[in-house]
Parts: C-alpha cells; sequence; structure tokens
C-alpha cells in the first residue's frame, strides 16, 4: 500500500491502535494519493488518540469497537462522515465543533444528551437508533432535519434519506406518540409545555393468553371483586380502571382484558400497545402456547415490561414452566408470579410485582400540558360512543386550545395512548372520536357471530342490523364500522352491499389448475408468523382475485392481467413460511409487486425475522437464501456451493430467476452502502 512519506508515521500509530496491519479496504484515499479515510470495522479499537494528529482525516467509519472517548476526534475540523456504531459512547460534547459533519451513524450506544450537535448546521443525517435518549432538545429542531421515528436510513434505491433517527430510545419528552407525528407535531408539543404541565401517571396493562386461562377472572381479583366460576369469556376486549398508589403516586391503569378465543388474534394486533405492561396469564391446559404469545407481544408491545402469571395453582400445583429458559430467551420478562384466582394465593404478589415494574415504563413519567389533561378528563366523562371531529374541536376550544395544529396533536396523541380511536380519513361519517371499547366491541360482535361462521367470512351489510343491536350500534353507523374494518384491513369490499373478511375463511384449500413445477417459485421463512399475515395480504392484493372461490384462510390465487402471469400464495401456518408460486410472461415483475406486499405487512411486526429462500432447480426441497446470493454478487464470486447437496451454481442464473439484474443491483447498491 503506497501512501505519502509525511503519513507513515501517523499510519504508523493507527497500526498500532489496531493491532495488526492496515489493508488496502481499510483506508480511503483522495485523488494525491493522502490518506483521507478509514475503515476499522470490528478492530477492537478502545482509544482513538493515534487519530488526533490525522487532521486531514474526512471519513471514519469505526463500526463495532469499544469506543467510550471521542476526546481525540475534536480537532479533526475536516470530518465529514463519521460511523461509530456500536460502541460504548455516552458523551457527544467532543463532536460540537466539528461543524463540517454531514452524516453521523452514531446508532446502538449509550447516549442520552443531543444537545452537542445543535449548533452542527450541516448535517444531513444522523442515526441515533437505539440509545437511552430520554428528552430532545427544543434546539435540535433549528437543525431543519425531519425528526423520524423509523430504521430506514435508506431509500429503496440506497440513498441516504436525510433525518434524525431516532427509533427504539425511550423518549419520554416528546413521547413517542407525538415524535412519530414529525416536526410540526414536536414543535407543537415544546409550545404547550411552555404553559403548567403534569406527568401523566397513566398506563395501559393489557392481559393476554388463551381463551378459559382466566384473565377477567385476575381483573376482577386485582379490582377486590369475588370469584365466580362460572365467568363468562371475554368477546373482544373488555377495558376497566384500576387507581393505585405506588410510591406516594396515584397512578390510573387501564386494564385491557383481550379475548383469548383464536378467532380474534388477527384483530388483536390493532389494540396491542408500545409503552405498556403486559400480563400473560397461563394455565396448565396449553403449555405450547406460552411461547406464541410472548411472540406476540415482542412483535406488538416493543420493549414492554411482561409478568407471567401461573393460574390455577390450586388445581395443578406443579404446574411450571422453564423461567429461566424463556427469560433468556425473551428480555421483556420481568417476573413470574404463582397464583389462583379461586383462593387468592400469590394475587398480593402479583399486585407487589405490579407495583414495582409499572414505574419502569417510561409513558408514565411523560409530562403533558396541562389543558390536554383538561381535554382528556372531559372525553372520559362524556361516556358517549362517539362524537364529531367538530365536538372534539370544541372541547379543546372550551379549554384555550385553539390552535388547529394543537388540537390535531393532541388527537392523535390520544388516539395512540388508546384514550379513543381516531383516522382522519374516515371523518366524511362524521364519527371522527370514539371510544375504543364501543369500536372493539361492535368489530368483535361481527367476528364472534353465527352469521359469520356459517357464510365463512363472507359479510352481507344488511345482515348488520341482525348482527349489532341498536344498542351497540345504530344502524346509521354500520357503513362506519366497515369501514373501520377496511381501516383495520381486516376485510375488503367486493361491492356496495357485500365485504369479505379473509380471516373467517374457510380451511380447505380448493381444486384449480395449476403448474407449480413450471412455475417461478420463491419461499418467505418466518422466525415467527403472526396469523394476521395472509389476511393482510390478501386484503392488500384483493383487487388480482379473479376467482371468489379462490381463496382460503391460508391461500389465495390471483392473477394479473398487465404481466400476464397468476400467482398462487400458500401460507403454511405450522412450519411458519409462505410458498409463492408463478406463471405466465412477466413472473418476475409480478414476484417483485408481491414481494413489496408482503414487505409492506411485514413494516407492522417488529421483531420478526423473514428468510428469503431460493428453491434451487432439479433438487427438490433444497433452497438458498437471497441474502447469500446478493452477498455472492457484492463479492464477485460467479458461483455458490451448497454443501448439503455438493453442487455448485451459476449466481447470476439462480438470481435472475427471480428479478431483474436491475433489481439485483438495487439491493447490491443499499446493502453496500449499509456496510461502510
Amino acid at each position: 500500500m503506497k501512501v505519502k512519506k509525511a503519513e507513515l508515521q501517523s499510519l504508523k500509530k493507527i497500526q498500532q491502535m489496531i493491532g495488526g496491519k492496515l489493508e488496502e479496504e481499510n483506508v480511503i484515499f483522495n485523488d494525491e494519493r493522502s490518506v483521507v479515510g478509514l475503515n476499522l470495522y470490528n478492530k477492537q479499537i478502545t482509544d482513538l488518540s493515534p487519530l488526533k494528529e490525522s487532521k486531514i482525516l474526512t471519513h471514519i467509519y469505526l463500526r463495532i469497537n469499544q469506543i467510550t472517548d471521542l476526546s481525540p476526534l475534536k480537532e479533526l475540523k475536516n470530518l465529514t462522515h463519521i460511523d461509530l456504531t456500536s460502541n460504548q459512547i455516552t458523551d457527544l460534547s467532543p463532536l460540537k465543533e466539528l461543524k463540517n459533519l454531514t452524516h453521523i451513524e452514531l446508532s446502538s450506544n449509550q447516549i442520552s444528551d443531543l444537545s452537542p450537535l445543535k449548533e452542527l448546521k450541516n448535517l444531513t443525517q444522523i442515526n441515533l437508533i437505539d440509545n437511552n435518549i430520554k428528552k430532545l432538545p427544543k434546539e435540535i429542531l433549528d437543525l431543519n432535519l425531519k425528526v423520524k421515528w423509523s430504521r430506514a436510513i435508506y431509500s429503496s434505491n440506497g440513498d441516504r434519506v436525510p433525518g434524525i433517527f431516532l427509533f427504539d430510545n425511550p423518549l419520554e419528552n416528546p413521547p413517542i406518540e407525538v415524535i412519530k407525528q414529525g416536526n410540526k407535531a414536536i414543535k407543537t408539543y415544546f409550545e404547550s409545555l411552555e404553559e403548567k404541565e403534569n406527568p401523566l401517571n397513566e398506563i395501559k396493562v393489557l392481559l393476554v393468553g388463551d381463551g378459559g386461562a382466566g384473565k377477567t377472572s385476575l381483573i376482577k381479583k386485582l379490582l377486590g371483586s369475588k370469584f365466580d366460576p362460572h365467568e363468562s369469556k371475554t368477546d373482544g376486549i373488555a377495558i376497566r380502571d384500576w387507581p393505585i398508589s405506588i410510591d406516594g403516586k396515584e397512578i390510573n391503569v387501564h386494564f385491557w382484558d383481550f379475548g383469548g378465543q383464536e378467532i380474534m388474534h388477527s384483530t388483536h394486533q390493532f389494540f396491542l400497545s408500545k409503552r405498556s405492561l403486559y400480563i400473560l396469564v397461563l394455565d396448565d391446559r396449553k403449555e405450547e402456547n406460552e411461547e406464541y404469545w410472548l411472540k406476540m407481544i415482542e412483535c406488538f408491545g416493543g420493549t414492554s415490561p411482561i409478568l407471567i402469571a401461573l393460574n390455577k395453582m390450586d388445581e395443578n400445583p406443579s404446574f411450571d414452566v422453564n423461567r429461566k429458559s424463556l427469560r433468556n430467551k425473551y428480555k421483556g420478562i420481568k417476573d413470574f408470579a404463582l397464583i389462583s384466582c379461586k383462593t387468592n394465593q400469590g394475587i398480593d404478589v402479583l399486585i407487589e410485582q405490579l407495583k414495582q415494574h409499572i414505574l419502569d415504563v417510561e409513558i408514565i413519567q411523560t409530562t403533558w400540558p396541562e389543558k390536554w389533561f383538561k381535554v382528556k378528563q372531559e372525553l372520559e366523562k362524556m361516556k358517549k360512543n362517539y362524537i364529531s371531529f367538530d365536538d372534539f374541536q370544541h372541547i379543546c376550544q372550551q379549554h384555550d386550545i385553539k390552535d388547529s395544529s394543537h388540537q390535531d396533536v393532541l388527537l392523535e396523541f390520544l388516539h395512540d395512548l388508546g384514550v379513543v380511536v381516531h383516522f382522519s380519513d374516515i371523518e366524511l361519517f362524521d364519527t371522527s372520536v370514539l371510544n375504543p371499547e364501543w369500536v372493539t366491541h361492535a368489530v368483535y360482535k361481527i367476528i364472534n357471530s353465527d352469521q359469520m361462521a356459517e357464510t365463512k367470512g363472507l359479510l352481507y351489510l344488511d345482515d348488520l342490523s341482525q348482527i349489532l343491536t341498536e344498542a351497540i350500534c345504530p344502524r346509521h353507523k354500520h357503513q362506519f364500522i366497515v369501514s373501520l374494518m377496511e381501516k383495520f384491513e381486516l376485510c375488503y369490499k367486493i361491492d356496495s352491499k357485500a365485504a369479505l373478511l379473509p380471516d373467517l375463511l374457510g380451511k380447505q384449500e380448493p381444486e384449480f389448475d395449476f403448474n407449480e413445477d413450471a412455475s417461478l417459485q420463491f419461499i418467505l421463512d418466518y422466525d415467527f408468523m403472526p396469523k394476521s399475515i395472509m389476511p393482510q395480504f390478501i386484503v392488500k392484493m384483493h383487487h388480482d382475485i379473479q376467482n371468489k372461490s379462490l381463496q382460503w384462510r391460508t391461500g389465495v390465487v390471483l392473477a394479473n392481467e398487465s404481466f400476464g402471469a397468476t400467482a398462487v400464495i400458500k401460507a403454511d401456518m405450522k412450519d411458519e413460511k409462505v410458498y409463492i408460486y408463478i406463471t405466465g410472461k412477466q413472473k418476475r415483475d409480478y414476484l417483485a409487486i408481491i414481494r413489496d406486499t408482503f414487505n409492506k405487512v411485514h413494516e407492522k411486526f417488529e421483531k420478526i425475522i423473514i428468510t428469503e429462500l431460493i428453491p434451487l432447480p432439479w433438487f427438490e426441497n433444497f433452497t438458498v437464501e437471497y441474502i447469500e446470493l446478493i452477498g455472492h454478487e457484492m463479492e464477485n464470486k460467479k458461483e455458490i456451493f451448497v454443501g448439503k447437496i455438493r453442487q455448485t451454481f451459476d449466481v447470476q442464473f439462480l438470481l435472475n430467476r427471480i428479478e431483474s439484474k436491475k433489481a439485483a443491483l438495487k439491493k447490491i447498491r443499499s446493502m453496500t452502502d449499509f456496510m461502510k
């Protein structure tokens, strides 16, 4: 590696820092062969002192090291790009004078204070995903960058997306619900805090588990009611409040009791929330289901703490689970309680566990403007199932919230907290602000009805008056409930008189002609496959269902005239795989649409891992990972050896079977940028 003589001493120090020789791939040169960048990925670096004289550096990539102190960088005024992902950094103050910085990658560190970055006006992207940021300084908005609650730091064509990325931080002020709404909402929140504010002191506690496990009985016990051995099952969701004093703080706990019957699991996801506390109630009848529920909580509850209540200990005192194994696998588990709602065994223990871990949920400490509290309290006192958006605005104005942007932010916040349900794009029904218990009761009443069981998911709108009594939902609101179900992607309209709920379709796959052997094939392999994956995919792709009889609960036949292609998509829930088969003229183009649609479905699920697999030609039941082929292509490796069948395959041949060269190059470009 040839370098300028003047830089030899500096490079020797860097080699000492990494404890080895610098390779060509570790160094970025300018046109004069001066070293302007370093790529020192995973070199066990702890001390950056050898860099402090390297003032010509513009780029440093130091991912996955053990760096804690950034002080040696403070004089490197030419730096434009810094990547310090996955280190142990807490203090950003050494960066505050580096005015030329345009990109900073700081994900997976221990940063809590962003204020040192507020004067770095040339920044276009700041990646702070997975840190310890609780408070966003108001001045950070002066950088004129969009604040984003997202992982997507690259666009679909591989370009960096401008913005400040804060995903997976324990934000309290502004709360995550406001961060998600963007800069305008954040600014509104800060303006509102200029007046009197109070901590929220409220939390959702969600009880999940199989039907009959004892969730409703447990809530009654926590609220001081008597045990009922004939307790009826919960059809949908029941909400109960529990005021409790913890360490001198008055906390209002909202219990959400989720019905455990399988038919309702797909719908539950729309009401499972992050920044809450979960109680998983188990009994000894279905021990294998414990991990199903824990994975559901991981998907939809984020990092929310979990308590596991082992119920009915009076019936089976030996009932237990492998606690150590579950704790190691699911980091959200905080404690276990052996309980009996019948005998009161362990109820006091569970209450103490609740008190201990409720205060760990950051939303408790979120501060609210006092005006917002007054609006929230008035909505809760009204006891109405729904009001119009105009009525909501009037309530806001009564409490001196007159700015429409402030009203919008508050309404979205209340929606995210589960206080109300609101969707701005269905306001035309004049039913904009809803009691969530009313909404869930109506939706679950439809799902659990005898009519829906008989028609296998076909909902005739005229039948709603038989399913929903006037007391549950007046006739003039039926169309609104159906539109809400469309919004949740629970159903799609067939025509003006009927809708279909794919999750209630028959389980039997119909007979049809299709040559799988001659098809393009692709597989999605899930580490955990939520039951709603296929129903939501069917809803999104329903315009391509040419024959309404060719859809079933776990599959569908699609046809697209533009591509001259037919696709069969089948889910195997036991193996947690989706199988895609496509025939016709533009198979690859249609596969791109189908993959993109699945990706949009997957966006709603956190922490699920999907592996894309390509079946190998001539070797039935053998596959290769799509990402492996892309990796080979990035390294210009023409062939891939599959050891389990001792065969070599041409990489381009396999990739060209499923996507165009242009699409593969786009993927390679985005991965190359990510690995820098």
